[in-house]
């Protein structure tokens, strides 16, 4: 009989359908089971299919596996004076005695030579406490969805970048080390086309970049290199076939191994005309009002001023797109003129789509919002 005290991971796991819980058992597995375990993961199971279950359904497993070796999540009451021990640095302190005497009485404009140093000051405090807050924090797991929007943080070197691998890399005084699972459909740019600029990514690269990171940065480059010149012998046998069929055989079974390492994929099976046999949809009654179609036509037509595609097919999935469509083109046509004139025409368009949009006093007033469409 369990004890009645301890986390059961089986309330969070029973809602999720087969599939995930296998994913779940191994993700966990690679987690802390197999001998040669992987501190990070990827789940890159297809759209739709469940990956926030999945998460939980590890969330779970790991709060159960940690429960008797590490201790319960805490409010360190040191953090203050750990601050105060990373701010010892002699430069540091004679850099803010300087400070205040450049601010010891208000002026109405600071030139420049005063707040430079000001600025700098203040960035490194805010980088020294988030130093220190990570090795408070003492992650047992961490979570990136939708992942491939932080390549940023996952590939570079500055600041924001080393302080995430600080965390992704934390290991605590008893040898726990954090655990990073990574959740996206579409991990990098799934195809690179002759005409594609730089700027809009290849996809070989992406996936030999995101293999760095989830092999780790200790042999990620080494281990990425290795499964680069795997799939160039791979490619070779295939264009020799059929003499090259077991050789293929071989590269490719030598391949899937290393990606089942640090990746889980499920895709739809096609047993089914639609392929959605794995997933039930609810059936649901949706009505057109003649307001959805007016903020409809409004929207198309900032679309249409600001010289952007098409944006029927979003209106159709999601209200409110002037304020949720972050970088799609529409969005970047209408940020372009940040700080410059407006033309207009586009501004007239904005101004005539505003029922289309949310309304911030609404909000902070906590009055009902009626979403100008039918999803």
């Amino acid at each position: 009989m369990p004890d009645a005290g301890r986390f059961d991971a089986e309330a969070a796991l029973r809602p999720l359908k087969k599939f995930q819980r296998r994913t779940v058992d191994y993700v966990v597995r690679r987690f802390y089971e197999d001998s040669d375990a992987t501190r990070r993961f990827l789940v890159a199971d297809e759209v739709g299919l469940g990956k926030t279950m999945v998460a939980r359904g590890v969330i779970a497993r790991a709060i159960e596996r940690l429960w008797d070796s590490v201790a319960r999540i805490k409010v360190d009451p040191k953090l203050i004076d750990a601050f105060r021990a990373e701010c010892t640095n002699r430069n540091l302190i004679d850099g803010l005695a300087e400070l205040c005497r450049l601010f010891h009485r208000r002026r109405s404009h600071y030139p420049q030579e005063m707040t430079g140093p000001r600025n700098r000051a203040i960035a490194e405090l805010r980088s020294r406490l988030a130093h220190v807050c990570v090795d408070a924090l003492e992650p047992d797991l961490i979570i990136l969805d939708e992942f491939q929007r932080f390549t940023e943080l996952l590939h570079g070197d500055h600041d924001a970048a080393l302080l995430a691998r600080e965390l992704f890399d934390y290991t605590d005084r008893e040898g726990n080390a954090a655990r990073t699972l990574l959740l996206s459909a579409t991990p990098y740019r799934m195809l690179t086309l002759s005409g594609d600029t730089e700027d809009d990514g290849n996809h070989y690269r992406e996936f030999l970049e995101t293999l760095r990171f989830l092999f780790g940065h200790e042999r990620g480059q080494e281990l990425a290199e290795e499964l680069s010149r795997e799939v160039d012998r791979f490619r070779r046998a295939m264009l020799f076939l059929p003499n090259s069929k077991n050789t293929a055989r071989e590269h490719k079974r030598s391949i899937e191994e290393r990606l089942r390492a640090v990746i889980a994929r499920t895709e739809r099976v096609a047993s089914t005309r639609d392929r959605d046999s794995m997933v039930e949809e609810p059936k649901l009654t949706i009505g057109v009002e003649p307001e959805d179609l007016r903020s409809a036509a409004a929207v198309a037509e900032v679309a249409r001023v600001a010289d952007a595609p098409e944006v029927v097919e979003y209106w159709k999935s999601a209200p409110y797109l002037l304020n949720f469509m972050r970088d799609y083109a529409l969005k970047r046509e209408i940020r372009a003129y940040d700080g410059k004139e407006c033309p207009a025409p586009l501004l007239d368009a904005i101004k005539a789509a505003r029922s289309s949009s949310l309304v911030r006093r609404r909000i902070r007033e906590y009055r009902p919002l009626k979403p100008p469409n039918g999803r």
